[in-house]
């Protein structure tokens, strides 16, 4: 297409090199808005949920939970399971647990509730952050059920009603 004797001309060598020039300037000026685009993409609040709890032999309930999101969480939250038995109060009880200090995108953290006995239930409700201390991307998934083994379920005796007699 082109001679050796094309590029010798200075007019063609200086058309050449505008034409590269031009042809990077638009290359450039193409791609800005891609990356405008890209660096616009909000990042989500963080968003707490509860991913697991299980219970040792001794009834110690350990509960999983994590941040689904990369947005640290810098300030304390807690989490509350229910039903409890707590001596010396009316069953039954939601007891709340942490503080928790923060916690990292996409970390989790466990924190033991050691002798997590639950009343006259099969199951516990764990929610976390319920004082919603955290501002989050959904509060619709802070709230999980997890089965209690029988070894730690007490069951509260029902008083008997007495027959009733016709009259």
């Amino acid at each position: 297409m082109f001679s050796n004797n094309y590029f010798m001309k200075p007019f063609h060598r200086l058309s050449t090199l505008v034409l590269c020039l031009a042809l990077l300037v638009g290359v450039l000026a193409n791609s800005q808005p891609l990356i405008a685009a890209q660096a616009m993409v909000p990042v989500p609040p963080p968003d707490l949920i509860v991913t697991n709890a299980t219970f040792d032999l001794r009834c110690n309930a350990t509960i999983t939970i994590k941040n689904r999101w990369s947005p640290n969480i810098v300030n304390n939250f807690y989490f509350s399971i229910s039903p409890i038995a707590v001596t010396g109060s009316p069953p039954p009880q939601t007891v709340l647990v942490g503080p928790i200090p923060g916690l990292a995108g996409f970390a989790s953290v466990n924190r033991v509730r050691p002798n997590t006995l639950v009343l006259n239930a099969t199951s516990i409700t764990v929610t976390v952050d319920p004082q919603n201390l955290v501002f989050e991307s959904s509060e619709q998934n802070n709230v999980s059920i997890f089965p209690v083994p029988s070894r730690c379920r007490l069951l509260t005796p029902v008083p008997p009603v007495p027959p009733r007699i016709p009259e």
